[in-house]
């Protein structure tokens, strides 16, 4: 069993043996199923480069940097996750 205790403000850190288990990594999302029967079901949804392709809508007007590559996902990312 795999245990983790919640913080006076709600919230839960999952163990990392979990965190592996599941291949979960910063930016991943973790979704609670409550079932009739009271128990709870627990789904990720991640995010691979083929779920981005083709997401992005940015213009170059020359070479791109890295910087400008962050940007366009973390823009992205936050209009698709808000």
């Amino acid at each position: 069993m795999i245990e983790a205790k919640m913080t006076s403000k709600g919230q839960i850190t999952l163990p990392k043996k979990l965190r592996d288990l599941l291949n979960l990594h910063t930016g991943d999302r973790v979704m609670f199923i409550l079932r009739r029967d009271g128990t709870v079901l627990l789904t990720t949804q991640t995010v691979t480069l083929n779920d981005m392709f083709g997401a992005f809508d940015y213009k170059s007007k020359g070479k791109l940097t890295k910087k400008d590559i962050h940007n366009a996902i973390s823009k992205r990312m936050r209009r698709k996750y808000k």
